[in-house]
């Protein structure tokens, strides 16, 4: 099953980015990498633009860092969920 996702607005975005760097310390770098993915990904969504070996790496350690740091600040800020 493909699940579609509904255009999210830019200031909704920016306000989770914002919640990101509170809530798990992201730096100001990495939040612009983070965007500069997310528009890389829209832009092959909307207009089927491949997306480079380069980007798809950079996304997948991207995520593992914010997987890591997101299990961190669950492991101390909600231990019940785990």
């Amino acid at each position: 099953m493909v699940i579609g996702l509904q255009p999210v607005s830019r200031g909704i975005i920016k306000q989770r980015f914002k919640l990101f760097r509170i809530l798990f310390g992201l730096d100001q770098g990495t939040v612009i990498v983070l965007d500069a993915l997310r528009k890389q990904r829209n832009v092959n969504d909307y207009e089927g633009d491949p997306i480079s070996d380069q980007a798809v790496g950079e996304c997948i350690k991207q995520a593992e860092q914010l997987h890591r740091l997101v299990s961190a600040w669950v492991a101390t800020n909600r231990p019940d969920l785990f």
